[in-house]
């Protein structure tokens, strides 16, 4: 992401984000304020030094955007595919990726901030702004937005130089964000996914009705939360300090699993909120070890009255 019109663009890690609750708090509360939304930021923006330097030379209170909570944003993966002549290098993009996801860090923006980050970003002419929905800490989901290049200024691999590099690594670093998919994608690699499992606690369980659309490693697995029981199958709710017990699976394919998957649990794409289930990212433990796993969920709200599962165990229901 770029300055003025012209774009630039795991255990510790899991433990970071578990522990994000005062974050997750406020990122929360934020939707209830009037637009405009929270912005996801993932590039050269998380530097507060290379921020403050764009907006005190121009005249611009670096105040006008704050930091809020770190979040991920599902379906997505780092890219360097536009050249930026003010940087004289290539700069990140984000570029649709089923069962990939980008780490980065919600702020909250004033009026000023979102016409300073507008300007900044070359919007909507660079970049534009593309409406999505982040993933916190304890796997709930918020509305934000965040900037992606236009369609016709993509190109192949743009190498970055190592000072903008070195912007976008530094800023990720101070916010303990991962740095290997920016590395990875600096070289031109396809990053790693950082969510390669998937938790089951229901009908895709060993054995279960739906078993067979799993293919892969599987684990004993649990999670925080409530299980509700739905007749024929149940629903894991992010709500309840107890314990649901399912498995940890790493697929075969897990781009094309997710796929399946969605459309079997009548999930909206890219984690979207309107779906039956919604997919998202929790923390789970999988034979002592913590993990990161993409799951299906539902809310309060659809769960209702419905009846709790008090032993956490689909199998162990009755």
């Amino acid at each position: 992401m770029d300055d003025d019109g012209v774009a630039r663009t795991t255990v510790d890690r899991v433990e970071f984000r578990s522990n994000s609750c005062s974050t997750t708090d406020a990122a929360r509360r934020s939707q209830t304020v009037a637009p405009p939304p929270l912005y996801f930021a993932y590039g050269s923006n998380l530097d507060a030094q290379d921020w403050e330097r764009w907006c005190h030379a121009r005249g611009v209170d670096p105040a006008c955007i704050k930091p809020v909570a770190p979040a991920f944003l599902p379906d997505f993966q780092l890219v360097f595919d536009v050249s930026s002549p003010s940087r004289g290098c290539g700069v990140l993009d984000i570029v649709p990726c089923t069962g990939h996801c980008v780490d980065g860090f919600l702020f909250e923006i004033s009026e000023q901030g979102l016409a300073a980050l507008d300007r900044k970003e070359g919007a909507p002419n660079f970049y534009r702004r593309h409406d999505c929905s982040a993933i916190l800490g304890d796997g709930s989901a918020v509305a934000a937005f965040t900037y992606v290049v236009c369609n016709h200024r993509r190109e192949d691999f743009v190498p970055p130089d190592e000072v903008y590099a070195g912007v976008c690594r530094r800023g990720r670093q101070m916010l303990d964000l991962d740095t290997m998919a920016l590395e990875r994608a600096a070289q031109g690699h396809d990053p790693q996914t950082l969510v390669r499992g998937i938790f089951v606690y229901g009908t895709l369980l060993s054995g279960e009705a739906r078993a067979a659309a799993l293919r892969g490693t599987v684990r004993a697995a649990s999670t925080t939360g409530t299980l509700v029981d739905l007749g024929v199958f149940p629903a894991l709710i992010l709500t309840g300090e107890g314990r649901v017990e399912g498995e940890y699976v790493v697929p075969d394919d897990l781009a094309d699993t997710l796929e399946q998957l969605d459309m079997i649990e009548g999930a909206a794409p890219r984690c979207g909120t309107n779906g039956f289930y919604r997919r998202t990212i929790l923390s789970v433990e999988a034979e002592d070890v913590r993990q990161l796993a993409w799951a299906y969920v539902q809310s309060d709200q659809q769960a209702g009255d419905l009846p709790r599962i008090a032993s956490g165990s689909w199998r162990n229901r009755y």
